[in-house]
């Protein structure tokens, strides 16, 4: 399988070779400049390039021009980069229309480590079920009575309660097969 890094990998890169900056808007003018995904065939040296001149441009521009030209490229924060801090049993999803599953957690009160998971969850997903590919992944939140465990818990290391497991601990595991069909 060919592996394409998600936008919060793509952000987390950025933020390291240029923490002052929106990642969002290095983002845009990376595409301007090099076309979508483009990133993933250079090297780490024209990478890096690659960001330095976007953020050149960003000086040039300003933060506000910046902003409106990722906007027209249809470029915003993903809505998964900021946690959640409102209680519940946080999950993360993949969602197929009007259809969704919980593919790991529960997670009480805690939204940021549902986020931490979702890459691995939608790796696993894609590797169990090429269609997934074209899916939406990311995390919802639920009542406290809903504790259902997410079906890749075993595969992603975490208990039927969303907590780490101890590799010694022999309870019994969740079958992670998985084909996703709504």
């Amino acid at each position: 399988m060919l592996y394409k890094p998600s936008r919060n990998q793509l952000h987390a890169r950025i933020r390291i070779l240029s923490p002052e900056y929106d990642p969002v808007h290095v983002e845009s003018y990376l595409r301007l400049r090099h076309g979508p995904g483009s990133e993933n065939s250079m090297s780490e040296r024209q990478f890096a390039e690659a960001v330095r001149l976007a953020t050149d441009r960003i000086d040039q521009v300003g933060k506000d021009e910046a902003e409106r030209f990722a906007r027209s490229c249809g470029l915003k924060k993903e809505a998964d980069e900021t946690p959640d801090h409102k209680p519940g049993n946080y999950y993360v999803t993949v969602r197929r229309g009007d259809s969704y599953l919980c593919l790991a957690g529960p997670f009480r009160d805690d939204h940021a480590m549902a986020l931490s998971f979702v890459d691995q969850a939608r790796n696993l997903a894609i590797d169990a079920d090429r269609t997934t590919v074209w899916d939406g992944f990311g995390t919802a939140r639920f009542p406290y009575e809903y504790t259902e465990p997410g079906i890749f818990n075993k595969d992603l290391g975490l208990d039927k309660k969303g907590i780490s497991a101890d590799p010694t601990d022999e309870e019994e595991t969740i079958d992670s097969d998985f084909s996703f069909h709504p």
